[in-house]
This record gives C-alpha cells, structure tokens and sequence, in this order.
C-alpha cells in the first residue's frame, strides 16, 4: 500500500511539474524629480498622487519599467486616460522603458481636456505592431 501511495505522489508530481508556468513579475520606480515615490509591480495597489493645479516649473515625473523577461524588439510607450476614459497623451518610453514627463504638461494637457484625474499606464509593443496588455501604473488627481 505505501508502495502505491508513492508512485502516485511521483506521477502528480511529475504532473505538475510539466503542467507549471513561469511566473514573471515586471515593476516599476516612480520617481518626482529625484526622490523615490515607491516602487511597484502588477499585485500592488495602484498608487496615488495628488498635484495641486500650481506652477511646478521643472518638475517632472521618471517612471522607470524593469522586467524579468526583457524583449529586445519592444517598445514601451506610456499614455493617460482621464475620468471619461478619454486618451490624453502617449509618450514613447526609451530603450531602456524609462520616460520623465514634465509635470507642468501634465497639468497643461488635463486643464485643456478639463479632466481631474489622469490614469496613467504602459504598455509594450512588438515591433511589428501587436500590442500587449496595458498596466496602469499610477493616478494622478488633479486638485485646485
């Protein structure tokens, strides 16, 4: 009888062994300026930061992709919806999935969209085309 329970346990898990995925898991830094907001990843809450509509001059937000499975024929871009769902920007990330956006263009573009908040997300492209999924990587509430 021990002899049987044995081989079945062999075999589920041998099983299971064949039937596993990798598991990948992608993050990424969210930087104002210079100084580090977090660091997060697909099982994180969706952070949150609120900008008053005041001049911020040069200040800029760095959000720096980094994944486990890197594609050498990906492009990462970067877009913003707003509470309509409407589409306010896409920026091209670099070739190393990293882009700064200038905070005051931020505010520009959702003053002209009148939109109160703007989702942010990524989301990588082959380079023939096919698109993967989108991961919204931060909010931005805009407050008065």
């Amino acid at each position: 009888m021990k002899v049987i329970k044995n081989r079945i346990f062999t075999l589920f898990t041998i099983g299971l062994f064949f039937n596993a995925k990798a598991d990948t898991l992608d993050y990424w830094k969210i930087y104002l300026n210079d100084s580090l907001l977090g660091t997060f990843n697909f099982h994180s809450t969706i952070p949150e930061i609120e900008l008053s509509r005041l001049n911020y001059g040069e200040d800029s937000l760095d959000i720096r992709l980094f994944t486990d499975t890197p594609c050498s024929r990906c492009k990462y871009e970067l877009f913003a919806k707003d509470q309509r769902n409407r589409k306010l920007f896409v920026y091209e990330m670099n070739e190393n999935a990293e882009i700064k956006v200038s905070i005051k263009e931020i505010l520009r573009i959702a003053a002209k969209n009148n939109s109160r908040i703007c989702y942010l997300y990524i989301y990588g492209r082959e380079a023939k085309g096919s698109a993967g999924p989108d991961s919204n990587v931060v909010n931005i509430l805009l407050k008065d």
